[in-house]
């Protein structure tokens, strides 16, 4: 049971990690001059997170590759003020500038955009995507056995879900303040 528990909690970790660096590396080939440059600072470089995975959507198998990772955003004088956490699907074997992008925000305070992943995602959740141990009291209690969703979006686009500042991975760092994030003026700037 242990090492069952322990391969789920890893798979979910796992699905959690998955982000958008790609949209930015496109952003970067697109136009470099555009790129504020991070000064040098004790903050770490963005971290990525890239995995392969094919999973069943409308009937047909969808190759696609999950990356998770860090955006950084900074100020005009190339401060850092925020860590924007993403996690991206994109179908394997596709130009990419052929394929539409879906771009999904939500969460909450201390809330990734999980459920959202979750429902449109290649991976799912209740009532039949996420199969919950009914012998638990209460029932929705972990381990869980995820699932493929063969009503995720994947097929015809790509999917990119972004955590604002304040939910999930992602946060303020260097100069930033949290009131410099939350609100709903501050989440669209």
């Amino acid at each position: 049971m242990r090492k069952r528990f322990t391969r789920e909690l890893l798979l979910c970790t796992a699905l959690a990690l998955v982000g958008v660096s790609a949209v930015a590396q496109d952003q970067r080939a697109a136009d470099p001059a555009k790129l504020v440059t991070a000064p040098s600072s004790p903050i770490p470089p963005p971290r990525q997170f890239v995995t392969h995975h094919e999973v069943s959507v409308a009937g047909k198998r969808v190759r696609f590759v999950a990356t998770a990772g860090e955006t950084y955003l900074y100020t005009d004088n190339g401060e850092p003020t925020a860590s924007i956490f993403t996690y991206a699907f994109t179908k394997e074997g596709v130009a990419a500038a052929s394929r539409p992008v879906l771009f999904v925000t939500g969460g909450g305070p201390g809330s990734a955009s999980f459920l959202l992943q979750v429902g449109l995602g290649p991976w799912g959740i209740p009532n039949s995507r996420l199969q919950v141990n009914a012998d638990r009291m209460p029932s929705v209690t972990p381990p869980y056995t995820v699932i493929e969703n063969p009503d995720s979006l994947l097929d015809v686009a790509d999917l990119v879900f972004i955590d604002p500042v304040g939910t999930g991975y992602s946060r303020t760092i260097g100069v930033g303040k949290g009131e410099d994030f939350y609100g709903i003026d501050e989440d669209a700037d």
